[in-house]
C-alpha cells in the first residue's frame, strides 16, 4: 500500500508540474503572475547603469518629454543613466526620474499577463505622466499636474489589458514602488 501510495503521488506531481506548460506567461522558465511588485527603496543602481532587472523585468530610462512638444508616447529609451535619489532622510533611496539624463522610467512587461491596475508610490515635483502601451498604441495613462507635496499615490486603470511597455514619467522625481495587479 505504502508503495502505491508513494507512486501515485509521483505520477501526480509529475503531472502537474507539465500540466499547461503552453498556455503560462514565462520568463526564464519561471511563471510570473500577478499582483507583482518592485520596491525601488533601498535599491543601489550601479555606476553608469542602463538598465537594470528586478523580478524578471528589465527597467530602462529614457527621455520622453520635450519642452517644445510635450510627452512622447511609446518612445523607445535612449539607454540614459539611471541614478538614486533621496528626497527624505528618514526613507531609504529611491529611483531618480526627472533627472539631468533621463525623465522617463521604462519597463519591459510584454511578459506579464493581462493587467487590471498599476498602483505607484512617487515623489513628484513636476508634471508626471504614466502610460502603458501595447506597440505604438496607449492603451492607458495618467496625467497628473505638477505636485507640491512631493509624495503622492497614482493609480492607473488598465481594465484587464495586455501590454508590452510602462512609461513613468516626470519632470523631477523619485520611484519608491510600482504594484501591478
Amino acid at each position: 500500500m505504502r508503495k502505491a501510495f508513494l507512486f501515485f503521488s509521483m505520477c501526480s506531481l509529475l503531472l502537474s508540474s507539465c500540466s499547461g506548460d503552453d498556455n503560462d506567461t514565462t520568463n526564464s522558465g519561471n511563471t510570473i503572475t500577478l499582483p507583482i511588485a518592485f520596491d525601488f527603496r533601498g535599491v543601489t543602481v550601479p555606476d553608469n547603469a542602463t538598465s537594470i532587472d528586478l523580478n524578471d523585468i528589465n527597467v530602462k530610462a529614457g527621455n520622453t518629454y520635450h519642452h517644445t512638444t510635450g510627452w512622447t508616447d511609446c518612445a523607445d529609451s535612449n539607454n540614459a543613466v539611471l541614478e538614486n535619489v533621496t528626497y527624505d532622510v528618514s526613507e531609504q533611496s529611491a529611483i531618480a526620474i526627472g533627472t539631468g539624463n533621463y525623465n522617463t522610467l521604462i519597463a519591459d512587461i510584454g511578459n506579464l499577463p493581462a493587467i487590471q491596475k498599476i498602483i505607484i508610490d512617487m515623489a513628484s515635483y513636476g508634471m508626471t505622466r504614466i502610460s502603458l502601451c501595447d506597440g505604438n498604441n496607449v492603451i492607458a495613462e495618467n496625467n497628473i499636474g505638477e505636485s507640491q507635496n512631493g509624495r503622492t499615490t497614482v493609480t492607473l486603470n488598465v481594465n484587464n489589458k495586455k501590454a508590452d511597455k510602462l512609461y513613468i514619467g516626470c519632470l523631477e522625481g523619485g520611484l519608491y514602488s510600482i504594484r501591478i495587479e
